[in-house]
């Protein structure tokens, strides 16, 4: 996909100027770069018809992840958490309470039932 195709998918959010800046992060030696925040992430996923894991976490669950705040850990450690299966401290003990707040769950509202 051209750079100004993903941005008319993005529905003007994004110029192409901003996407090409987006992209040269990726190159070391780019000396004009941008950093993404959450909603354009978001617009990127929905643009590239992805999840927006798939744009965060390597593409393979072979191998380590490399996670800001936290150290190396194993790729399928990270989309586990990322897919709110299991925590990322791998303690079995922590499952229980990341499984409750991971994800909503049918008829909860920050914690009161819905009738």
């Amino acid at each position: 996909m051209s750079v100004s195709d993903l941005a008319a998918r993005s529905r003007g959010e994004l110029s192409a100027d901003a996407i090409k800046k987006i992209e040269a992060a990726a190159n070391p030696e780019a000396t004009v770069v941008r950093r993404v925040d959450v909603d354009e992430l978001v617009v990127l996923a929905v643009a590239l018809g992805v999840n927006p894991s798939a744009l965060l976490l390597p593409p393979t669950l072979a191998g380590d992840a490399e996670l800001t705040g936290c150290p190396s850990v194993p790729s399928s450690a990270a989309w586990a958490w990322a897919d709110g299966a299991a925590p990322l401290t791998g303690d079995p003990d922590d499952l229980p309470g990341f499984i409750a707040t991971a994800r909503p769950r049918r008829g909860l509202t920050h914690g009161r039932t819905v009738r």
